[in-house]
């Protein structure tokens, strides 16, 4: 079995490959974009590096997280790293269960 990060958006628990997941972040300062792209909330520093807030709440049929309050998973999509903004993660578990597959469903 792979282990998973368990996490919640909304009252609905998902789970990542734990090995796709670079990072956990507790809330920190995000800059807004005037029009950002379809699901882009904004952008954080991480690691000298800038990298696009994923909102996914739409695509998964839950409530986004308030952005002052979200944690931040580091993960990639592709080749890209990107922070997806989550209510919270919850734990660490081995799992036989399909985890999210984030480069199909921000691709669709």
């Amino acid at each position: 079995m792979d282990e998973v990060v368990v996490f919640r958006l909304g009252s609905t628990e998902w789970a990542l490959p734990a090995s796709s997941v670079h990072h956990i972040l507790a809330h920190r300062p995000m800059t807004r974009l005037p029009e950002p792209p379809p699901l882009v909330c904004g952008l954080v520093a991480w690691r000298a590096r800038v990298l696009p807030v994923i909102a996914l709440g739409e695509r998964l049929d839950c409530v986004d997280p308030p952005v002052e309050r979200c944690t931040l998973l580091v993960t990639e999509v592709g080749e890209e790293l990107v922070a997806l903004a989550v209510d919270e993660v919850l734990h660490l578990a081995e799992s036989a269960a399909q985890p999210l597959n984030l480069e199909q469903m921000l691709h669709e």
